[in-house]
């Protein structure tokens, strides 16, 4: 009978220990944050939604229970704080412990995604290390108006970026079935790379991740881009000028348009309009024409922006920042961006500053 009890016993645990959770629970305990209501939360279009909402005990103590399609990051905060703790919920039992000094990097465990996640950060610590040792010296350079210098660590931090990309695209290929792969792509990489790196990142993750809301913005992306290539004719839109007058891109065909994506708080932005002036002058008289579009959401910055830097051409924009109807579009996710279209309404290239600006205008004017 002992022996019978414990092959029961025994197999029980087997059971329990090989049984795949249906869903989620969350243990958790952040240190000061006790006697409110804490707020589960994803983030999607670039809003914060929440998920789920607990109370904490005297203690700080609370659990979030529910089910996830596929494992995703989330954020715990409360109303009481700003700090934010973050971590990959996936169908497990997870726990989550820390400091609501220190949210952010609170202790977590049960979840293998967030196990992936935090070895893609220890191995990445010495970019982030360098970023900052590099922030330094730049702001040293700054407060010296020393431009050579400021010039000369703009320089390595574009370096420094390059290979943190590099670091992060061999991290993917070498975990393809992790939904962190994916989370890079969507939350980084997929603002600064060419659709060719995109389709490789989508050939790259195994199918089945194809469920997951970061696939599925990689995919959107893709489309959105593939659409406005090289040699694609132009999607039309038409936002308001400084006026209130609707302009459409469409009505500008006939000329050379460069569509340059900008926003008066956006720093390379400014930084690059006195070359867009020059070539602008150049030009104008010649068959070409600049249409502005601004990611702005303050109209008066927008227009000082405008008068300050001399902007003497075309300008719209619907004053909805990131939520620009004209950005969405054509998948514009960072500033500046430009995009040169021909005077049939076909799209040339993409992302033309400076002496490459400069060089293409030339090449087509001396025709």
């Amino acid at each position: 009978m002992k022996h019978l009890l414990l092959l029961v016993a025994v197999a029980m645990v087997i059971v329990s220990c090989g049984k795949k959770h249906d869903g989620y629970t969350v243990n958790g305990k952040i240190d000061g944050l006790k006697n409110v209501e804490v707020l589960l939360q994803k983030r999607t279009a670039g809003e914060f939604v929440a998920i789920d909402t607990a109370q904490t005990d005297s203690t700080g103590a609370f659990v979030f229970e529910g089910k996830i399609a596929m494992p995703e990051m989330v954020y715990i905060t409360s109303a009481g704080t700003q700090n934010v703790a973050r971590f990959f919920i996936e169908n497990s039992e997870i726990t989550i412990t820390g400091h609501i000094d220190s949210m952010m990097v609170a202790k977590v465990k049960g979840s293998a995604s967030q196990d992936n996640f935090d070895k893609y950060l220890t191995d990445s610590k010495v970019f982030e290390t360098k970023s900052e040792e590099l922030y330094g010296s730049w702001m040293q350079a700054k407060s010296q108006e020393d431009t050579v210098a400021m010039a000369k660590v703009e320089a390595e931090y574009e370096k420094l970026t390059g290979e943190r990309n590099d670091f992060t695209k061999k991290f993917i290929n070498e975990n393809p079935k992790s939904v962190v792969s994916a989370y890079l792509i969507a939350s980084s990489l997929i603002y600064e790379s060419s659709l060719e790196d995109l389709t490789k990142f989508s050939a790259t993750l195994d199918t089945s991740l194809n469920q997951s809301e970061y696939v599925k913005i990689l995919h959107e992306k893709i489309e959105v881009l593939t659409k406005t290539a090289p040699g694609k004719p132009i999607i039309d839109f038409a936002l308001n000028t400084p006026e209130g007058t609707a302009l459409a891109l469409s009505s500008l065909k006939g000329k050379y348009v460069l569509v340059d994506f900008w926003a008066s708080w956006c720093g390379p932005c400014r930084k690059e309009n006195p070359n867009v002036v020059k070539l602008y002058n150049l030009y104008k008289d010649k068959g070409f024409e600049i249409l502005g579009v601004s990611f702005d959401e303050n109209r008066e910055a927008w227009l000082k922006a405008i008068e300050d830097d001399k902007l003497t051409w075309k300008h719209v924009s619907d004053l909805k920042g990131w939520g620009c109807e004209a950005g969405k579009l054509y998948g514009i996710n960072s500033i500046p961006h430009t995009m040169l279209v021909d005077p049939q309404g076909v799209i040339i290239e993409h992302n033309l500053r400076g002496e490459a600006l400069a060089a293409k205008l030339a090449e087509l004017f001396a025709k």
